[in-house]
């Protein structure tokens, strides 16, 4: 679902179960959805509930990581 919220948003398609690494290559952790040139966010069940919300949190984010 989150997915097709980003999509649907216009937003730049996340990769798929991606490896993220710290700045010294070092695995932290595998993410369903990652922009790894971007940042990290995480959501949970509610943050569905109001995607137009959720939509332009993501789309503040990364825009301030430079999107």
């Amino acid at each position: 679902m989150l997915r097709v919220i980003i999509v649907l948003a216009g937003l730049p398609e996340p990769e798929c179960n991606d490896n993220v690494f710290d700045e010294n290559g070092r695995f932290l952790a595998r993410g369903d959805l990652v922009y790894p040139e971007y940042t990290l966010l995480q959501f949970t069940d509610d943050d569905l509930l109001d995607p137009a919300a959720l939509a332009a949190r993501i789309t503040r984010r990364l825009r301030a990581r430079g999107w």
